[in-house]
């Protein structure tokens, strides 16, 4: 077995190389680092977009990792575990507290609408896609633990119908999810009938990147809660897709709802699921 460092780049390349039966060596990995530094050399404005735009997880194709080249193939040689934990929870932190600190009055918002729905038992649809569906129903549970009537989007049952009324909570790490734009839009038409009708409007909160122009266009002013994952995440390895955004999202939802029912005194035992035995717990109580 042979260690060395090469590029991002120079790793990718390696892999589709392998994949397609080829064996790499240090040579083959020496050729791929020149390449690229010519590259990077003449075209170096265009590499640092791509570097910046392009990469997935984002990050930088030319920065330098650490790999190992045996029998095998080649794979990639990461720090400690602990130390890659620590470094990415650490950016979760960041990111949600400069979103909060940042934004008072719309948490304010957020978090008074989230009392209101839970003592009124109010309908509260939660949408999303993918890993932030997923991430945003820990903190819809709890909501629902609050006793507002929560629905989530491709549950088993349907989201209710609009003329019920009540709100939407939107959650996409890009803000730019197909599905959760067209609910928010098609709320946002709705809430133009109602407004005629003399009705209340369905309320939609939001969470997403704070760079999602359109996505927080379409909820109700004074309640989008945008994030930034850069710089906090520029030196975490642990990364995949939109993991550090889902993962803030769903704080800062789940504390908001916290939050909420503690200032209004509510009891999420009372609301907890008790039909089911002791599967999920023994958090229930009969209300008495």
């Amino acid at each position: 077995m042979k260690r060395t460092r090469v590029s991002n780049a120079t790793f990718a390349a390696a892999l589709i190389a392998q994949r397609k039966g080829r064996s790499i060596d240090e040579q083959f990995l020496a050729s791929k680092e020149d390449a690229f530094k010519r590259l990077a050399g003449t075209y170096p404005r265009e590499v640092a977009d791509i570097s910046h735009k392009e990469a997935n997880p984002p990050g930088n194709p030319f920065a330098q990792i650490d790999v190992e080249i045996s029998d095998a193939g080649i794979r990639r040689l990461l720090p400690s575990l602990d130390a890659l934990i620590e470094r990415r929870l650490v950016a979760i932190r960041d990111i949600v507290l400069e979103a909060v600190r940042q934004n008072p009055t719309v948490v304010r918002n957020i978090q008074s609408l989230l009392a209101d729905w839970m003592k009124r038992r109010e309908i509260v649809r939660v949408v999303g896609a993918g890993r932030a569906l997923l991430a945003a129903s820990l903190p819809a549970n709890r909501l629902a633990h609050g006793e507002a009537t929560v629905s989530i989007l491709n549950d088993r049952s349907p989201l209710p119908n609009s003329k019920l009324g009540g709100g939407v909570i939107a959650v996409s790490a890009s803000g730019k999810t197909g599905i959760v734009l067209d609910i928010m839009k098609h709320a946002q038409n709705v809430n133009r009938e109602r407004t005629l009708l003399g009705q209340s409007p369905i309320l939609v909160i939001g969470f997403s990147s704070a760079a999602a122009s359109e996505f927080a266009s379409l909820c109700t002013p004074g309640y989008f809660l945008g994030f930034r994952s850069a710089p906090h995440s520029e030196d975490v390895v642990l990364r995949a897709l939109g993991d550090l955004e889902e993962y803030a999202a769903s704080e800062l939802f789940d504390a908001l709802v916290v939050a909420a029912g503690l200032e209004q005194g509510v009891n999420f035992l009372t609301g907890h699921e008790d039909l089911v035995g002791s599967a999920t717990g023994p958090w229930h109580q009969h209300w008495k």
